[in-house]
């Protein structure tokens, strides 16, 4: 028997931030100002001495407005560019002297830091839509108190969150989008801040170009039978239109929410192995999508948040991302996730997790223990963060926030949690007989249909 010493590694540090400071310039140009290729409008901020810094714009009532930090602090003068072109409006002077407190994650070898050097390991819970008792906004707050950082949160129209549902009357095509729902992530921003959560924004999801899987398609707004431009929802990942509409809801979310320390990375797929596109075989389609937009989000993010996807990690949409976010649901939770491979030179942490089945009457109790299993399990393998419990609802049902609270205090005051992740090491444990092996295999998050495999022949022959 194999059994994992857990031991810890150090992270470096940077710079501090200064800022942040709000500025707005208000003009009017033609054509939808949510289109990042008619409208491309940043701000320009230049220093004293020094190199000028991009800050994509957003629009709202014909005001230009971008949130900038800096670790350069001193007087800058501030002005308006339109695809590539300087505006004819008045520059403004901004004093950027503050020290901020502001801290993004950022990629460190199989983990992950601040801004500062602290080590970030992620625990939390997925937290993707409006439970039958919480906001998104609400339960923020419960897991800050409970001592979570981290959540997962989808950009779903079912609660109000897909920015192209809604949207003003014209056509499809024209890309504009919900200011309700915009309006929305800023709250949700506001939340996870003051919670001391950070969260991964999910910025599309399998269903919505599904018709077999939790399909949505029927209802997406880009359908052609709802007056959209899509006749099939695999096209979404090579049609021209769709491509652009993606980049402006893009570099919408980068420029009015990528200020935020909260968010800890830009999501751009849950589980695409679910979309039409991979059943139909054009996973290559997919994986170009993946890496186009993975380009684009970072030439365009002036404070370089981390870019992943989800979930199947054989697919080629990891070629571009900061990190891999396998998801699953099997039985033996703990055998699982010490047996997902460790990438060179990137963190791999679980997503979503949960167990196939359960049985008999004390299903709330067996769920309790999920948590515990995942975190410790992801600890011990030298994951980049916990494995992550998808049912956000049951956190609440199921009175799990005091087992979190457990859990989490355990870890901060072992240590761990200032200088995860952790590298596993292996020692050889020998005893005078052995033991049954017992595989359960599982299915995705399907139902497993077998518990129990037997081994018959001799296991050293």
């Amino acid at each position: 028997m194999l059994t994992p010493i857990l031991t810890l590694a150090v992270v470096g540090s940077t710079a501090p931030w200064f800022g942040p400071v709000d500025v707005s310039f208000r003009a009017e140009f033609p054509g939808n100002p949510q289109d990042g290729e008619a409208n491309r409008v940043d701000l320009v901020f230049r220093p004293e001495r020094g190199r000028e810094t991009i800050v994509p714009a957003w629009e709202r009532n014909g005001v230009w407005s971008g949130t900038f930090l800096t670790r350069t602090p001193g007087r800058y003068t501030v002005t308006l560019r339109r695809n590539g072109r300087a505006v004819t409006l008045p520059p403004k002077t901004v004093d950027v002297r503050r020290r901020s407190d502001v801290a993004f994650v950022r990629r460190s070898g199989a983990g992950f830091r601040l801004d500062g050097g602290a080590a970030y390991w992620p625990i939390g819970h997925n937290l993707g839509w409006n439970s039958s008792t919480h906001t998104v906004e609400r339960q923020l707050g419960e897991m800050g108190r409970n001592g979570l950082n981290w959540a997962r949160i989808w950009a779903c129209h079912w609660d109000g969150k897909n920015p192209f549902f809604g949207a003003p009357a014209g056509p499809a095509a024209a890309g504009l989008m919900n200011q309700t729902v915009l309006d929305r992530w800023d709250r949700i921003t506001e939340a996870a801040e003051k919670a001391g959560v950070r969260f991964q924004l999910v910025l599309f999801h399998h269903g919505l170009f599904s018709t077999s899987t939790n399909p949505n398609w029927q209802e997406h707004p880009w359908n052609t039978a709802n007056g959209g431009f899509l006749q099939n929802p695999a096209d979404f990942f090579t049609d021209p239109t769709a491509k652009r509409l993606s980049r402006n809801w893009l570099r919408y979310a980068v420029a009015r929410y990528g200020s935020s320390p909260s968010i800890m990375s830009w999501e751009l797929f849950n589980e695409v192995e679910w979309v039409d596109a991979i059943r139909n075989g054009r996973s290559a389609d997919v994986g170009r999508w993946h890496d186009e937009m993975a380009d684009y989000i970072r030439s365009i993010d002036p404070y370089r948040l981390l870019v992943t996807t989800s979930s199947e990690t054989h697919l080629p949409i990891y070629r571009k991302a900061d990190f891999l976010q396998p998801h699953s649901y099997v039985q033996n939770l703990e055998t699982r996730i010490a047996a997902e491979p460790q990438p060179k030179g990137r963190p791999v942490f679980f997503g979503e997790v949960g167990r196939a089945t359960h049985e008999g009457p004390d299903i709330r109790e067996q769920e309790k223990t999920i948590p515990r299993e995942a975190a410790w399990a992801a600890a011990f393998a030298g994951h980049g963060g916990a494995a992550q419990y998808w049912f956000w609802d049951r956190v609440t049902a199921y009175d799990m926030y005091p087992e979190y609270r457990r859990q989490t205090e355990v870890l901060r005051r072992s240590g761990f949690m200032a200088q995860a992740p952790g590298r596993p090491e292996r020692a050889k444990v020998e005893g005078p007989r052995g033991g049954d092996l017992v595989g359960s295999p599982g299915q995705g998050w399907g139902a497993t249909r077998a518990t129990e495999i037997d081994l018959d022949a001799d296991p050293q022959g």
